[in-house]
C-alpha cells in the first residue's frame, strides 16, 4: 500500500486517524505500507518561479531537512518502505539520510522540521 506521510500530515488530528486506521489494515492483511512524498515541502508556489525539479511539489533539497524528513517517517514501525522522489538529483540525498538514521533522533528531526519555513504538504491542497 502506498500512503503520503510527512511531518504536517502527523500533525493533523483528522489526517493521523485516517493514517492509523490505514495502518491497523495494512498490518492486519500481513502487507506492506510504503510513504511517498517522504522530501516533499509544500506545493510549487503559484507565482511565476523557475521549478527547480522534475516532481509536481517543491522538495526539500538540502541534506539536514531531507535526513529530518526520512527519519520522522521511518520512526513509525507500521512503515516498511518510502518511495523516493522522482527527481534522480535528490536520491543522493535520500541515500544519504537513510545511512544516518541511527544519528538522527525523533526528537531532533521534529525540531528541524518544525522549524522548516512554509513546510506543508502537498497533499493538503494539490494543484491539479
Amino acid at each position: 500500500m502506498l500512503s503520503p506521510l510527512n511531518y504536517v500530515l502527523g500533525q493533523d488530528p483528522s489526517y493521523l486517524a485516517e493514517y492509523q486506521a490505514l495502518a491497523a489494515e495494512v498490518q492486519a492483511q500481513d502487507a506492506g505500507l510504503m510513504i511517498i512524498k517522504v522530501a516533499s515541502r509544500r506545493n510549487w508556489p503559484e507565482q511565476p518561479v523557475e521549478h527547480g525539479y522534475t516532481t509536481w511539489y517543491e522538495p526539500f533539497d538540502d541534506q539536514e531537512r531531507i535526513s529530518a524528513a526520512v527519519a520522522w517517517v521511518l520512526s513509525h514501525p507500521e512503515v516498511t518502505g518510502i518511495a523516493t522522489p522522482g527527481d534522480v538529483r535528490l536520491l543522493p540525498l535520500v541515500i544519504e539520510a537513510e545511512r544516518r538514521l541511527a544519528e538522527t533522533s525523533l526528537a531532533d528531526a521534529e525540531q528541524v522540521l518544525a522549524g522548516a519555513g512554509d513546510y506543508s504538504s502537498p497533499f493538503i491542497h494539490i494543484p491539479i
